[in-house]
């Protein structure tokens, strides 16, 4: 009669796989090396963030127009030069334009002063039109705004 085995016994020889210890071993250097590649592609303002930046502002120009829409009154996108900030509908995400970025605002003569300037969106959905033009490291774009439609666009990215 031959009997057959479920499951070997240890009987002290090693088996083939990884201690707990070798893979925490592993995952650790891993966690180390992303961590040093991530801290790396923060440093400076790069092509990625230049894009995250006009689509940002593209879709705060957006949510002002929806705001206009939804309250049935006007309201300003504000660009303000000076303080390098750009702010919408919603008062408290405003978004701060990096010392590499130059902006240059070409809006309608009654929604620029001094050293802001503004897009007024209105209860239909148009507004005073406007187009603004982003430099960065020679990467020019520009978000326009159709006075008759209110639609935003991004040219150049």
């Amino acid at each position: 009669m031959t009997r057959t085995r479920i499951s070997a016994p240890d009987n002290g020889r090693g088996e083939a796989g990884f201690t707990l210890v070798e893979l925490l071993a592993v995952i650790t250097i891993l966690a180390v090396v992303a961590a040093i590649v991530s801290f790396r592609g923060q440093s400076g303002f790069g092509a990625t963030k230049y894009r995250a930046l006009m689509t940002g502002t593209a879709a705060a120009l957006r949510e002002t127009r929806a705001a206009a829409i939804a309250s049935a009154g006007d309201t300003v996108f504000v660009i303000d030069t000076k303080a390098r900030k750009l702010t919408g509908a919603n008062r408290a995400a405003v978004i701060a334009l990096p010392e590499s970025v130059t902006i240059e605002a070409d809006v309608a003569e009654s929604e620029s002063g001094g050293d802001t300037a503004g897009i007024r969106f209105f209860k239909d959905g148009s507004s005073s039109g406007g187009t603004l033009r982003f430099d960065w490291n020679g990467n020019r774009s520009s978000i326009d705004v159709n006075w008759l439609t209110g639609n935003v666009v991004i040219n150049g990215l």
